[in-house]
């Protein structure tokens, strides 16, 4: 790699013409569906330099808090269903079922 800062708009520019200079500006307003945490988000991700100390824990809890937040502020987030609400139903659905049984279970003790 040549060492030169290809995704900040305020830099001078690769000019070992290794890849072109991708800026985020032009291409974050093209994405009009996504919310300002988002943004941040993918920012984060396509600025980061592999190089140095980027970590994907990092951004990873980055996304994690924005998804959040999406999932609980914003009216599309509100009805969004994941994998989590759907281990979280299951898990209520077996607690149910099993406080079912037991009740079922006493009245049968209770009769005999």
């Amino acid at each position: 790699m040549c060492e030169c800062v290809h995704l900040d708009p305020a830099s001078p520019g690769c000019t070992h013409f290794c890849i072109p200079d991708v800026h985020l500006d032009d291409l974050i307003p093209s994405l009009t569906k996504y919310s300002q945490g988002l943004q941040t988000v993918l920012r984060g991700l396509l600025g980061a330099n592999r190089n140095e100390s980027a970590r994907a824990v990092e951004h990873y809890d980055s996304a994690l808090t924005e998804y959040l937040a999406w999932k609980e502020n914003s009216p599309d987030g509100k009805i969004f269903r994941d994998d989590l609400d759907d281990r979280i139903f299951r898990m209520a659905c077996e607690a149910q079922r099993k406080a079912i049984e037991q009740t079922t279970d006493q009245a049968a003790v209770a009769v005999s």
